[in-house]
């Protein structure tokens, strides 16, 4: 059994472009890096509060798309 899940920032009016880290397992987060150690290790916040720190073994890639949400209240 394989299932991937999408972890969404819904809302983050305040930001123009959202950060994007996408997991060797098919997760992908879309949120705020806060600090980020090349070849080791980021720390990603999703919308709401919750945080995350990855290893870079567990990343397939980390990208930047615009934030459908910026500028809604």
């Amino acid at each position: 059994f394989y299932s991937s899940a999408v972890l969404s920032a819904q809302v983050y009016p305040d930001r123009e472009v959202l950060d994007v880290v996408r997991l060797v397992d098919g997760t992908v987060l879309r949120g705020v890096i806060l600090e980020e150690v090349p070849e080791r290790y980021l720390e990603i916040q999703l919308y709401g509060g919750s945080t995350f720190v990855l290893g870079y073994k567990q990343i397939e890639s980390v990208e930047r798309e615009a934030n459908p949400d910026y500028g809604t209240t």
